[in-house]
């Protein structure tokens, strides 16, 4: 009878001793609590935004939703990110909560804008203003390890377009010059059939390799490369050229110019000039 509770006592404290550890089929865990909350920051800058996250609780687990802002492929809004949190976006949870439980109230203002975290859970709101110093694990820095696996699969999707579109444009394309310098929102359309019956071509290659035929008014005498940048829209970038000069010095040979994509079939490519 005495060994029954000897073994009894030992499988007891066996169990307390393995209370913490992980339950793959939840994320709530003992010794892995969060306090779900709602982060809000206005930055400034060239645009104004909004950022903000929500941590929240549904059917015992964990979760986080980026509320804003949206992220973009090309044109098209990707789908509002959703994440289950596991054991270590719990612990970081909690550690940017106590990094911003720790700063003060009023930072340094670095520019003409201030900056503002708004930091509301069921206990409390902090509102932080300034520029402050969170080493680390600032707003950013927390976003990115939360949502790490959705900005991963973001960078692949816009991989994917920027490929289509090196597909696409490959080749000559045809085109009626510019009479004068062209203005924001001026439109330039170009056919690989030269329906304009015009010397004026600009040839894309691989390795984002280009070539123009005419530089009277749009100059790209020296420009060897293109590029494309996606945000809220599609940019197609002429890059600036570079005149390299025998001994190695090098100067500015010609501008870049930006366009945005409004529309590329297997015969047309039309661009609206923004600078």
């Amino acid at each position: 009878m005495r060994q029954i509770i000897i073994i009894a006592l030992i499988l007891s404290l066996t169990n307390c001793g393995t209370k913490n550890t992980y339950d793959e089929n939840s994320s709530i865990n003992i010794g892995y609590t969060l306090t779900p909350f709602n982060v809000v920051l206005y930055t400034c800058g060239e645009v104004n935004q909004r950022h903000e996250l929500n941590i929240y609780t549904q059917d015992n687990k964990y979760y986080a939703d980026n509320v804003s802002p949206y992220y973009y492929i090309g044109k098209r809004t990707d789908s509002v990110w959703t994440v289950e949190l596991d054991q270590f976006r719990i612990s970081t949870c909690n550690k940017f909560l106590d990094k911003i439980r720790s700063l003060p109230k009023e930072c340094p203002v670095l520019s003409t804008c201030i900056t503002r975290h708004i930091i509301t859970s069921a206990s409390d709101t902090i509102i932080i203003r300034g520029d402050c110093n969170s080493d680390s694990l600032d707003f950013f820095a927390f976003r990115q390890i939360i949502f790490q696996d959705k900005f991963n699969e973001l960078e692949l999707k816009k991989s994917n377009l920027i490929d289509n579109l090196n597909r696409s444009i490959l080749g000559t394309w045809y085109y009626k010059p510019f009479k004068s310098s062209p203005k924001h929102g001026d439109y330039l359309v170009l056919t690989k059939a030269n329906d304009f019956v015009s010397k004026c071509s600009w040839e894309f290659g691989t390795e984002h390799s280009f070539r123009s035929s005419c530089n009277e008014v749009l100059d790209f005498t020296y420009t060897e490369k293109y590029a494309w940048h996606t945000w809220k829209d599609i940019y197609l970038v002429i890059q600036g050229g570079i005149i390299t000069y025998k001994d190695s010095s090098m100067a500015v040979g010609n501008d870049d110019a930006t366009f945005t994509l409004e529309a590329i079939t297997d015969h047309e490519l039309r661009l609206k000039y923004l600078w």
